[in-house]
């Protein structure tokens, strides 16, 4: 059950009415669903679930994390650290600090980093499919308010802020995954 708030109106009185629904499963999946958009991917059969306006490396840098599925095989979560901006970042590694945890995910193989570039300005991004202890510490992002993603490059590092928006959609896809992980084991 899930209580939600309501409002009702009254005449001229608008007041939020306190109501409880019944979320049953089907009902939850598709919930969860509809917040992603799906891409297949024609030669493979592996589907992407990536978050309605996730954002593109040459739009800003970001971190987010996307699903991805491939046939006959469990659902991988993949978080990725993207820049953007006028010179170069040559990211080497990203950490995530969550309150007093961290974890460094080090992409130092240069084929790893994507790059591409435009009249002054330039984009880098690299996924990563974290292990079990950094999958713990993503999840511990979605209750933290002290957090930061940091990139490392070649001479400097860019901190992107993990605000209450980037929270919410961590934990949309950890209850993607979850999701997904139990209808793969049915």
């Amino acid at each position: 059950d899930v209580v939600l708030y309501r409002i009702t109106e009254v005449k001229t009185n608008v007041r939020w009415k306190r109501i409880t629904e019944k979320i049953v499963p089907e009902r939850r999946e598709h919930l969860i669903r509809s917040l992603f958009d799906v891409q297949r991917d024609a030669v493979s059969g592996a589907e992407v679930y990536k978050l309605r306006g996730s954002p593109e490396p040459n739009i800003e840098s970001a971190f987010y994390c996307f699903i991805v599925v491939a046939p006959k095989s469990p659902p991988v979560f993949t978080a990725r650290f993207q820049y953007n901006g006028k010179d170069w970042l040559f990211i080497k590694g990203a950490i995530v600090r969550v309150g007093e945890k961290k974890c460094e995910f080090d992409v130092s193989e240069f084929q790893r980093v994507k790059r591409d570039n435009e009249a002054f300005k330039v984009w880098e991004w690299v996924d990563v499919v974290p292990n079990v202890a950094e999958l713990s510490i993503l999840r511990d992002l979605l209750e933290s308010e002290d957090s930061v993603v940091r990139l490392i490059g070649d001479t400097y590092v860019v901190d992107l802020p993990v605000d209450l928006n980037k929270r919410m959609q961590t934990m949309e896809c950890f209850a993607l995954l979850d999701m997904l992980n139990v209808l793969a084991a049915h």
